[in-house]
């Protein structure tokens, strides 16, 4: 990727002690051809997300009203960081397409103009695995890892042609999928017709794959996958105490007041939308059967049966429909939130010394939990620069 230095920059505070942080943002038309370099808005927020879309949104000053004609369905936006002051250098945060443009007029008379889209996710959001049912396109046994990519394959990439049994041509260009390591648990399943970025998720939840598309300058998009889920480990465990950093080699990050790393936290621990058995019905062979499965938490409680089903009659299989249970009671777990807002300092800034993805560590009251960053959201305006940063609520 090609980092390049912009003569001018916005620059934003994100601490009380003089750390600042510097953006810039560049559109591209659909050739990647950059139209515009964009250091002056309102407002500039955008989203980042593992294992799903993300979005911006960016409201431009009144004297750069011109840029708007610029605009056009699925133009690229590309958003560059850097905090000079902790030795962080430029690098890009978000990619996204233009798809909503919005002009109005306020009472006073400002012009107001607002381009909003979403990230490039969002590609594999715009395809359904058009196979007919049973068909090697729609129907897939094998590790999760080459399940994923083969689905992605043949709904975006070379293979999503009517001769390989599309219902229609569905190649994006300049579309790539990386290499198949076959790795992963064992997946069953036939999923015609439904929508490729949900059952992506099914599969990432099901076997702990995550992914995600990359984009490579000037206009070429690969899709990759991350087993054993993106990102390193850092929290507050396994730690050396002759050098204080983690036996990986990597520094812990701990968000806690006695840390000084945050303003206001709040931790919630919900049963409520556990579910600790798992029924799927089906037929197999012309016999109807149900199959399930429980949930070890089952005996967290004598009264921990909360049972959750539905009918599959897509699948034929004992397999496809055990798979189909494995993914139900991976959706339907105790709920963990450990919410704060953050204080940026010189040992704690996003970008630097964590990303997204990273698993983290959290202390409110004693309680000490290690959570994954799932969710990156970005808010520059008003001379500051202000995230909210979502940690998975998942126990595993």
């Amino acid at each position: 990727m090609s980092i390049y230095f912009p003569s001018s920059c916005k620059t934003v505070a994100i601490n009380q002690e003089g750390i600042f942080a510097e953006y810039y943002a560049r559109l591209k038309d659909k050739n990647g051809n950059v139209i515009a370099w964009i250091d002056d808005w309102n407002i500039l927020e955008y989203q980042n997300v593992v294992n799903d879309i993300g979005y911006y949104v960016l409201a431009i000053n009144e004297t750069n009203g011109y840029l708007l004609d610029l605009f056009e369905v699925d133009c690229l936006i590309e958003v560059y960081r850097r905090v000079p002051g902790v030795g962080l250098g430029w690098y890009r945060d978000f990619v996204g397409f233009h798809q909503k443009q919005t002009r109005g007029i306020t009472e006073d008379g400002r012009r107001t103009y607002i381009s909003s889209g979403v990230g490039i996710n969002d590609l594999l959001n715009r395809r359904r695995i058009a196979y007919d049912k049973g068909t090697v396109g729609a129907k897939k046994i094998g590790a999760s890892e080459s399940v994923m990519k083969e689905y992605v394959l043949e709904n975006c990439g070379g293979m999503a042609t009517v001769a390989n049994g599309r219902v229609k041509e569905g190649g994006f260009p300049n579309f790539t999928v990386e290499f198949d390591n076959a790795n992963g648990i064992i997946w069953y399943g036939d999923r015609y017709l439904e929508n490729l970025l949900s059952i992506l998720k099914e599969i990432a939840d099901y076997a702990s794959i995550d992914f995600a598309i990359e984009y490579q300058s000037p206009t070429s998009f690969i899709f990759k996958t991350f087993v054993g889920q993106m990102g390193s480990d850092r929290t507050h465990k396994d730690i050396d105490a002759s050098t204080g950093k983690k036996t990986n080699g990597l520094s812990p990050i701990l968000f806690s007041d006695g840390f000084g790393t945050i303003q206001s936290v709040n931790y919630e621990l919900d049963y409520q939308p556990e579910a600790t058995v798992a029924m799927i019905a089906g037929e197999i062979a012309g016999i109807r059967v149900i199959v399930y499965d429980i949930a070890s938490t089952v005996n967290d409680s004598p009264w921990n049966t909360k049972e959750t089903g539905y009918d599959a009659s897509t699948q034929d299989t004992l397999d496809e429909l055990m798979t189909l249970v494995g993914e139900e009671l991976a959706k339907n777990v105790p709920t963990e939130k450990f919410e704060f807002v953050p204080l940026q300092q010189a040992n704690a800034v996003y970008g630097k010394h964590y990303f997204i993805g990273d698993s983290v560590s959290g202390k409110v009251d004693g309680i000490l939990k290690h959570k994954r960053l799932v969710k990156v959201k970005v808010n520059v305006s008003n001379g500051k620069e202000t995230l909210e940063l979502d940690f998975s609520d998942r126990l595993k």
